[in-house]
């Protein structure tokens, strides 16, 4: 069994993260314990024994158990201290980590969101870098529409579904998608990819929700959205997933929890959009499905642009 320590310091702009570096690549505190032994407390042990700090049991949350039977925890202190080895860098200056750290740092960042299933009430005060979130739409108790995608990568349609919305909170939800063929993956830093998708619309109101980037586990939308701590919520869609939401799992109990679906032109005849708006309709009459204008990267796809980019390698 593999344990790492995500230790964690300060807040909003000033969070530093604790790190070191593994093939010239940034990782977290990291020990190979046996099977049998108690995670929690080889974890407290690891980051006691190498970096001489302490920590309660209680200041140790786990997250999801990893490929390679990969145990990790995330441990916050609201002020760092001298460690015996590796560094607390700024967060927002760590660029790229080995792998899978990156896909455990989005994990634990998502903790820190008060809106979202994930959130540690122990960890309220703890406020994230503005980069991450806009104008507290993660505290919002009123309205909010979700974005997901797997944006690999991401491309100028994104961004045109997104401005084409007239919703005022909206949240981007970049999720690692099992269902597809996921070839490769295993080699990206998804920490790298939401720093740049945090830079590429910071001076847009839309924020970044990073929790599930990188999960191994499948994540339906089901299994999220009962229990997002907000009034009404929506979803954002392309007419290629609108059309296709009553093959998703547990359709018509997810169905019946929107208050709104935004769907955006793609692929789909008008006729066929409205055909299946009407199918919702009869599942969740009050629901409002709004179908919006077209736009020019309408047709843009993050498939076709990861096949050509294999053409030009090979």
């Amino acid at each position: 069994m593999i344990i790492n320590a995500l230790i964690i310091s300060n807040s909003s702009a000033n969070m530093e993260v604790l790190v070191v570096k593994k093939e010239d690549l940034w990782s977290f505190p990291e020990r190979q314990v046996l099977d049998s032994e108690d995670a929690k407390s080889q974890c407290l042990a690891l980051i006691k024994d190498e970096y001489d700090l302490n920590f309660a049991a209680d200041q140790v949350y786990e997250l999801s158990c990893r490929s390679g039977n990969r145990r990790s925890f995330l441990l916050y202190m609201e002020h760092k201290k001298e460690v015996k080895k590796g560094e607390f860098k700024p967060l927002l200056m760590v660029k790229e980590l080995h792998r899978p750290y990156g896909a455990i740092l989005c994990e634990a960042l998502g903790v820190f969101w008060p809106l979202m299933p994930s959130f540690i009430n122990n960890l309220r005060r703890v406020e994230l870098p503005s980069l991450f979130v806009k104008k507290d739409i993660h505290k919002s108790q009123d309205e909010v529409v979700f974005y997901g995608g797997s944006f690999n990568p991401w491309h100028p349609g994104h961004l045109s579904c997104l401005e084409s919305c007239p919703a005022e909170n909206i949240i981007v939800v970049p999720d690692y998608n099992p269902w597809k063929n996921n070839q490769g993956q295993e080699n990206r830093c998804f920490w790298n990819e939401y720093r740049k998708l945090c830079l590429e619309l910071k001076d847009t109101p839309y924020a970044i929700y990073p929790g599930f980037w990188g999960l191994e586990d499948p994540n339906p939308t089901i299994n999220w959205i009962p229990n997002i701590k907000t009034r009404d919520k929506g979803l954002l869609l392309g007419d290629d997933s609108f059309c296709s939401i009553k093959s998703w799992k547990d359709s018509e109990i997810l169905i019946s929890l929107l208050k709104m679906i935004y769907v955006v032109p793609r692929i789909h005849k008008k006729e066929e959009v409205i055909k299946v708006r009407e199918e919702v309709l009869k599942i969740h009459p009050s629901m409002e499905v709004h179908i919006l204008p077209e736009h020019e990267y309408m047709h843009e796809s993050s498939t076709l642009l990861r096949e050509q980019k294999l053409k030009i390698l090979e």
